[in-house]
């Protein structure tokens, strides 16, 4: 009996087992399945691509292109580590040593993490530089970020990569350029020994004579569309210029253009935005005349990242890392750096760890509000631009004569968090008159002026702390 059970349970099992034979044998084995096809599970396929913004995947349409993307390492600095660690550098005998050590500290804080985290990504890229799949490589470590311009196939192959958040494209951004047209209103005729409206509007004059501050010993930082040092109001401000020998002085430390790599500084003659942007913040003539800027006792240093028709975010990331450091010299970095420049509404997170190591290292970021372009809506709240949106930024709209808001400056609140209050402040920009390459021009509207007018308040914190 149990013989004959046996023999049933094996003719029970038998077509069993010959249904799996039959089904593994369609299969092909493990290697056969690796070598048909290269596509990854579709979770993991659409976790990858979905890494890649959608700017960049249709850039990447034309398999043949190379496309500039920037890629954002997952592994950051978090600000909390690095005020923790500048904590532990102890006490020096001045504010000023200890800004100088805490600045060092977050610059070599950031480098070590982006060294470390970006070696593996850096190391792939250069291999494929060789077979001309990857074009140009440069590193970040101010926001640790890679620029690469590749193809296709190297970009889709770094968003495999799980130490990959992001790959943007590499994009313009647009130079917040003034809406030219005088307004009547603040017609003020005035003449060229005569101080400007618009800084005795903010009652400069006053903080000069009563306070005996006007901005010496304050570095103003302008990331802009450059700024031409020959004119007679801005000359002698320029930290590279020595007036007493008349001779420049270690240009590298004071001026850095990503863009053609000049020696020496200069802007653009289409839209002379930095030249006319850093005479409001410090402009006058060594005699006194064109008292065009809030602050006439300060320096300037700059960063050129605009061209008339916009900068490219890779050439802002490289001005804004120069600023930490110009010349390799941590010591030499500005008390503050202005932004007249934005981008669209909204959030978006591509600026915000650059501002946040820029106020880490005891540098105060100054952009403006933006302005809503002729034609358009007019601006509703939460439309302030990207990045004077973002938390850490110093946000400044622009009034009138009569201290009426510009028809044309952007809105807060702030889009990362309702409660938060932007723009910070307000300041003249209708109807400015400033420094242009090779002299002046007046008719000047938009948040770019007035952005320069609050570094007053900036200027006058730091004289009166020595």
């Amino acid at each position: 009996m149990r013989g004959k059970n046996k023999f049933k349970k094996i003719k029970v099992f038998f077509p069993i087992l010959l249904s799996f034979t039959l089904i593994l044998g369609c299969l092909p084995t493990v290697g056969q399945a690796r070598t048909m096809s290269e596509l990854e599970p579709l979770d993991n396929l659409n976790e990858y691509l979905n890494k890649i913004d959608s700017k960049v995947k249709k850039q990447l349409e034309n398999d043949d292109d190379l496309v500039e993307v920037l890629i954002y390492l997952k592994d950051r600095v978090s600000i909390n580590e690095i005020e923790e660690i500048s904590k532990s550098q102890g006490d020096y005998n001045t504010s000023y040593e200890n800004e100088v050590s805490k600045r060092k500290t977050v610059i070599n804080t950031l480098k070590e993490k982006a060294e470390t985290s970006q070696n593996s990504v850096v190391s792939y890229l250069s291999s494929e530089k060789l077979s001309g799949k990857v074009e140009k490589i440069q590193s970040f470590y101010i926001a640790n970020i890679v620029y690469v311009k590749a193809n296709k196939e190297v970009i889709e192959e770094i968003a495999k990569r799980d130490d990959v958040e992001k790959i943007y494209f590499n994009d313009i951004i647009e130079l917040e350029e003034p809406i030219k047209g005088v307004d009547l209103d603040t017609v003020t005729n005035m003449a060229e020994d005569e101080i400007e409206w618009n800084i005795k509007k903010v009652e400069a004059p006053k903080v000069w004579e009563n306070f005996k501050i006007d901005g010496t010993g304050v570095v103003v930082g302008i990331l802009d569309s450059g700024v031409d040092w020959t004119n007679p109001a801005l000359k002698d401000k320029w930290r590279g210029y020595d007036k007493e020998t008349e001779t420049v002085v270690n240009p590298k430390e004071s001026w850095y253009d990503p863009m053609t790599n000049s020696e020496l500084p200069w802007d653009n003659l289409g839209v002379p935005h930095g030249s006319h942007c850093t005479g409001t913040i410090l402009g006058q003539e060594s005699n006194g005349d064109n008292t065009i800027g809030v602050a006439p006792g300060a320096k300037w240093i700059a960063a050129k990242a605009f061209t008339d028709k916009g900068g490219q975010q890779v050439h802002l990331l490289a001005g804004a890392q120069w600023f930490l450091a110009p010349g390799g010299k941590a010591e030499k970095a500005p008390n503050i750096i202005n932004n007249s420049w934005g981008g669209s509404a909204g959030v978006d997170p591509w600026f915000k760890d650059v501002v946040a190591a820029w106020r880490s290292a005891g540098i105060l970021p100054v952009f403006a509000a933006g302005n809503q372009k002729s034609g358009e809506p007019k601006p509703w709240p939460g439309s302030i631009q990207n990045p004077s949106n973002l938390p850490g930024s110093f946000a400044v709209a622009a009034v009138d004569i009569n201290n009426k808001r510009g028809d044309f400056s952007k809105l807060g609140p702030s889009p990362w968090d309702p409660k938060m209050i932007k723009p910070e402040i307000s300041a003249p920009g209708v109807n400015i008159r400033s420094s242009v390459v090779g002299g002046y021009e007046g008719g000047w509207n938009g948040t770019s002026m007035a952005a320069p007018r609050s570094e007053e308040r900036r200027v006058g914190k730091e004289c009166s702390q020595g």
